[in-house]
């Protein structure tokens, strides 16, 4: 078999391609309630960050979440990440 090219993988961006995430009408159940950030704060710096979850270097959803959030308030308590990390794994 000849290999066309050296592309070993391909990846499929399903969120904002095959999936757009949707926030709830309820903020209690979106991740920035969670956090004591305002919606659209928390839109436009995840839209931001998205490439580094998108290309895989951020897998971890707790880390994802770390990544969001202490760019707008690096004070953010562990127990309030791990609450919004639960509410975004729901969204799923």
């Amino acid at each position: 078999m000849k290999i066309i090219n050296k592309f070993n993988t391909i990846l499929f961006d399903l969120y904002f391609t095959l999936v757009y995430p949707q926030y709830y009408e309820n903020d209690k159940q979106n991740e920035y309630f969670y956090l004591g950030i305002d919606k659209n704060t928390w839109i436009k710096v995840a839209e931001e960050l998205y490439q580094e979850r998108a290309i895989g270097k951020i897998k971890d959803p707790v880390k994802m979440i770390e990544n969001i959030a202490y760019s707008i308030d690096p004070n953010i308590p562990k127990e309030k990440i791990e609450l919004a990390t639960q509410a975004r794994i729901k969204k799923i």
